[in-house]
């Protein structure tokens, strides 16, 4: 019997419980195709799961949303991706291994000509930037946006992206992190230390940000909503509160969603302001064709010189548990990556 290897969360808990295991290698299903994995990326939903606290998902379990592999096996009735193809696939867990089973339609095809660690990053990150910006927000040249985490793995494709469409970024982050936000076109704001709601207003010239997006949550988004124009959208793509000392905690969490803002139909009437939320995989299965026209369109960008994604540090798949203690720490500058 052949075999391969995946990490494997047999129990929920600390970095600890994700430990390579040797399981047999699957075969395709059809409809299927079988993706030798390249490189994998490591994110903060990947805590969620590998601590059982992912909605939907239990243990045991592999973690990993997004991979770059060669496709090496297909199922009855695939005649596209061939075998040979290089494709970059999202799955949201299973992407911690040496070898993934995904849909055919959900694999899509990625230049050869790309490093693996530079393509992953443009399955998950930048994917979700580029449809927060172009397909939520609609910004153009002159706009101002503002990034909250932006030396992170989606804030830094949010910087890139708004500087191809002349929209002026403004990016929180601790101080250590300015020089990388400036390198990506963005004014970096010292979250610690200053209101970045009255900076915006006065580097705006008191009108506000065009649009806002936040990954915190909670009652941060009551801050973030403050920083808009009137017609200004806030996007909120997640509850990074809920993290503390890089694990889940259920009491930030519960204080998250007690604490909640609710906006009602009469006050953003009044405000004349949005807010959407942006879940990427529930997007994905809502607008498939979006999510390939668009991971296309990010991997020509990256393949002609034009975006540059961040590689904050890399990993061998074995020490995945390295990986999550580095994300875990808050430190980290781009994506995180595992290559297998």
């Amino acid at each position: 019997m052949s075999t391969t290897e995946r990490i494997i969360v047999v129990r929920p808990g600390g970095p600890d419980r994700l430990r390579l295991h040797t399981v047999p290698l699957p075969d395709p299903g059809r409809g299927e195709v079988r993706i030798a994995v390249e490189a994998a990326g490591v994110a903060f939903a990947d805590i969620m799961i590998r601590e059982g606290r992912y909605p939907g998902v239990r243990t045991p379990v592999t973690p990993g949303y997004d991979c770059v592999g060669i496709v090496e096996a297909v199922g009855e009735g695939v005649t596209t991706p061939a075998i040979g193809t290089r494709v970059g696939a999202l799955t949201v867990t299973g992407i911690y291994a040496r070898h993934v089973i995904v849909p055919a339609r959900d694999a899509v095809a990625i230049p050869e000509a790309l490093d693996a660690g530079a393509a992953v990053s443009l399955v998950l990150n930048y994917v979700t930037a580029l449809q927060m910006l172009w397909r939520n927000t609609g910004l153009g040249d002159g706009d101002v946006a503002l990034v909250h985490g932006a030396a992170g793995g989606v804030g830094t494709a949010l910087l890139e992206l708004c500087r191809l469409r002349g929209v002026r970024a403004i990016g929180t982050a601790s101080p250590g992190k300015h020089d990388m936000v400036r390198a990506r076109g963005g004014l970096p704001i010292d979250y610690r230390s200053e209101d970045f709601v009255k900076r915006v207003r006065e580097e705006t010239g008191g009108r506000g940000a065009d649009a806002a997006f936040d990954h915190l949550g909670g009652p941060h988004l009551l801050r973030s909503y403050a920083a808009l124009k009137p017609t200004g959208v806030l996007v909120s793509y997640g509850g990074l509160s809920a993290f503390t000392g890089g694990r889940t905690n259920l009491l930030a969490g519960l204080g998250l969603l007690v604490r909640q803002p609710r906006f009602t139909p009469l006050s953003l009437l009044v405000d004349n302001k949005a807010v959407v939320g942006f879940d990427i995989a529930g997007r994905r299965r809502a607008r498939p064709d979006w999510f390939a026209a668009d991971l296309s369109e990010l991997a020509s960008l990256a393949e002609a010189g034009r975006i540059n994604p961040a590689i904050a540090a890399r990993f061998p798949l074995e020490d995945a548990r390295r990986a999550h203690e580095m994300l875990g720490k808050g430190e980290v500058r781009g994506k995180i990556i595992l290559d297998a």
